[in-house]
């Protein structure tokens, strides 16, 4: 009896080991093994960007971490990856750029016959006052206005973008009123979206920002445009600024807090310009001399994991009043 238990129970198991090895071969190499979502436990957070505005701190809505630095460190940010080849001005600073018609660094002397131009909000590559430099004939001169904080002979600098590959970039600069040329040379990081470069301490390389997967959301200082206006007017924001790495967010006035869940979001047309969410989620009220926070404004982001996260501000000052402290909640879908 004990022998027919043991073939019956041995047959048992080939049969249903056959079973899975059928199964098995139906399904796809590396079939993804899609998890039920779940709601994260709500979060309240708090930056200090400082109540003059000096700081800007990258923010990972995971893990919390913060990196920070102060907004004018920079004057250059040029793009990584192996084909960028974009180079961005610090725009919260108040940074113009112009192209001259000259390959002649020496002959450039004044600023008489500049053209200002200014970067989008938005960080769109199309969009940049320094623009596609490869295209022109010959490397030509940039002169950069580094801000009205800046006395001469710090405020102006030319420089030429010699080149650019794979790996680095090459350029050339010095003070306008110099003829002391100096050549640079910087290297991309895989790691970074950008590698910053500042005129002062004779010419510095800076990492500022978090490595591209380790943050989501950037509060800042930088320059909004109202098109509407002619010409165009640049005006100065404190706000929010997406990671440029497979992130992207969308706005919501109309629908609760409370209501917006993963199916909610996951449905919305998300955008991935940098200012998406931007600074109007607050507004200066004249009469009593304060910020105020919009917090019927939600913000959804998706980040670079795939997870969505809804946000909204509940206030631009802190326990003791001072201001440039914006606090917030959110919550993973």
């Amino acid at each position: 009896m004990n022998t027919i238990k043991k073939i019956k129970s041995a047959t048992s198991i080939l049969i249903a080991f056959a079973f899975i090895m059928i199964i098995s071969s139906c399904l796809k190499d590396d079939e993804p093994v899609i998890l039920p979502e779940h709601s994260g436990d709500a979060q309240l957070s708090s930056i200090n960007i400082g109540e003059d505005y000096s700081r800007e701190v990258y923010y990972d809505l995971e893990t919390k971490d913060t990196l920070g630095n102060n907004f004018k460190d920079w004057d250059l940010a040029f793009e990584c990856g192996s084909t960028g080849s974009h180079v961005w001005i610090n725009g919260g600073k108040a940074s113009f750029a112009a192209q001259t018609n000259s390959t002649n660094m020496v002959t450039v002397t004044d600023t008489a016959q500049c053209e200002w131009k200014f970067d989008a909000s938005s960080w769109h590559p199309d969009s940049t006052a320094i623009g596609n430099w490869q295209s022109a004939t010959g490397n030509r001169v940039y002169i950069i206005d580094r801000g009205y904080e800046y006395s001469d002979p710090d405020r102006f600098w030319k420089i030429i973008f010699n080149e650019v590959n794979s790996t680095s970039y090459a350029f050339s600069y010095c003070r306008l009123s110099d003829t002391n040329v100096v050549s640079k040379s910087i290297f991309k990081s895989s790691n970074h979206s950008y590698i910053f470069f500042t005129f002062d301490n004779n010419g510095t390389t800076l990492n500022l920002e978090p490595e591209k997967t380790k943050w989501d959301i950037l509060f800042t200082r930088y320059r909004y445009i109202y098109y509407d206006f002619i010409p165009p007017l640049p005006y100065y924001v404190n706000g929010v600024l997406l990671n440029p790495y497979l992130t992207m967010a969308a706005t919501d006035s109309v629908t609760d807090y409370n209501a917006i869940d993963y199916n909610f979001a996951k449905l919305l047309a998300l955008s991935t310009k940098r200012d998406a969410i931007g600074f109007d989620w607050k507004y200066y009220s004249f009469s009593t001399t304060h910020y105020n926070v919009k917090p019927n404004f939600i913000y959804i982001i998706k980040d670079q994991k795939g997870y969505y996260y809804k946000l909204h501000f509940l206030d631009f000052y802190d326990a003791q009043g001072h201001k440039g402290v914006p606090k917030f909640e959110y919550q993973r879908l």
